[in-house]
């Protein structure tokens, strides 16, 4: 039986069970899908608490190609695409929410695979036809969850859970007049699916956090494409292999045209002394640039239109920051860098000839020829996260044989959070409980 070019290579019997399987649980032709969510969620049987924050979100799972790319122009497999990120922090003056649209666009536009040694890559978005999976109510579990449900595009799912301790409040005054600590948890609406991608599933979640914070991440689990032995019995490091995902953003932030990126680090004068050096991306232009461990780089997206309503008022910003334990790096030009920042409306006439760009795989040769300036313009931010899979006995089972292993989920990804986004500390006022400690306790300082 010959393999198709558009599977990876694995044993024909798997390649059957496949193809019948992909018959049942194909991606769905494109949809939109909307939830809002308010915060804080009461459990059930609680009276509903006055709406602290909020978020809206809309997406479509865009359906696999049926040649040799999908319309929707990541490549051929199925992409989950959130096409409009908007969020409630509180109210304006007149007692209306205030809403501010955060992303217009961010999808997982790459999952690059490869393997030690045996010199084999996989490009899973790009190259393969992979669908979403359908989950079912096994997916959830029976205790420790607000609540949970299966959206209507039959793929996403979505969760309302405790985010453990948001802040602890050292100036809370008791009924008895006491000082003592006070903890305030958070919660997080949880959005995920699941990526088909043959021996692997992929997990894609997105957390939504109730101050205003974004969760990325995606975890790889299932079983290991290669085996742990050869046939003499020998093991050998060509199964430890690399997993990146490649995502791409779109951020409004009010304006998209006035926003500015920059790079921000903590970095060291002549004498040793760390100050935080900010800087914009890449000298204003279109390219890439590093994180730096020892830097703990950060990229942040600045709107130059939107402010929040502190005295004086300052302009609203996510912080990208990363959450990973090491870097890609292969002959492949995309993984030079870690944050990659494009035109959304380049001016080059080839570029715009071929159309919007959502390929991460050709992000580094879209913008390194040429690169344009960033200022007063739209733009795309690109951003790689990886993990190194060393693979263990634990992933084979007894036998040392894939099939009777598991390879458990590791997760990779980043966090946005926001920067200046609200006038004060979300949900907090200390003023007056401050207020009842400096009267009670005026000499109270560290």
């Amino acid at each position: 039986m010959l393999v198709s070019s558009h599977r990876r290579p694995r044993a024909a019997f798997l390649m059957c069970a496949v193809a019948c399987l992909g018959v049942l649980t194909s991606s769905p032709e494109a949809r939109a899908e909307e939830i809002i969510q308010y915060f804080p969620v009461t459990v059930r049987g609680e009276p509903p608490a006055k709406r602290e924050s909020g978020w809206r979100i809309n997406w479509r799972i865009l359906p696999t190609a049926k040649d040799k790319i999908a319309q929707h122009g990541y490549g051929r497999a199925a992409v989950w695409e959130l096409q409009g990120i908007d969020f409630m922090k509180g109210y304006r003056p007149d007692g209306s929410e205030d809403w501010v649209r955060i992303l217009n666009r961010m999808a997982l536009a790459e999952m690059y695979v490869p393997y030690n040694q045996y010199k084999q890559e996989f490009f899973d978005i790009t190259n393969y036809d992979f669908h979403m999976t359908r989950p079912n109510p096994s997916f959830f579990p029976k205790a420790g969850i607000v609540s949970a449900r299966i959206h209507a595009d039959g793929v996403v799912a979505s969760e309302i859970v405790d985010d453990h301790v948001r802040w602890i409040d050292n100036n809370h005054i008791n009924q008895r007049g006491e000082v003592e600590d006070k903890v305030l948890r958070g919660q997080v609406l949880v959005l995920w699916a699941t990526f088909f991608s043959e021996n692997y599933r992929y997990v894609l979640r997105y957390g939504f956090a109730d101050d205003g914070t974004i969760t990325v991440r995606v975890g790889g689990t299932a079983e290991n494409f290669f085996q742990l032995y050869d046939k003499k019995g020998v093991s050998h490091d060509y199964a430890t292999h690399l997993h990146m995902g490649g995502w791409r953003m779109e951020f409004n932030l009010g304006n998209p045209r006035t926003n500015t990126v920059e790079m921000i680090e903590r970095d060291h004068d002549q004498n040793g002394r760390p100050f935080t050096n900010r800087r914009p991306f890449n000298n204003g232009r279109e390219g890439g640039e590093i994180w730096d461990p020892a830097k703990f780089s950060v990229l942040r997206i600045t709107s130059g239109q939107t402010k929040n309503r502190a005295e004086p008022p300052r302009l609203i910003a996510y912080t990208l920051k990363p959450v990973r334990s090491g870097s890609v790096r292969t002959k492949q030009d995309f993984t030079k860098a870690d944050f990659w920042v494009s035109r959304l409306q380049p001016d080059d006439p080839a570029r715009v000839q071929r159309g919007l760009e959502l390929r991460f795989i050709d992000v580094a040769k879209n913008v390194l020829p040429k690169p344009e300036p960033l200022q007063g313009k739209p733009v795309v931010i690109w951003h790689q996260a990886g993990l190194n899979h060393i693979v263990r006995n634990e992933d084979y089972g007894v036998s040392g044989r894939k099939e009777e292993g598991a390879a458990i989920n590791s997760w990779t990804g980043f966090d946005l959070v926001p920067s200046n986004l609200w006038h004060r500390t979300p949900f907090l006022d200390r003023s007056e409980a401050m207020q009842r400690r400096a009267d009670d306790h005026p000499h109270h300082t560290r």
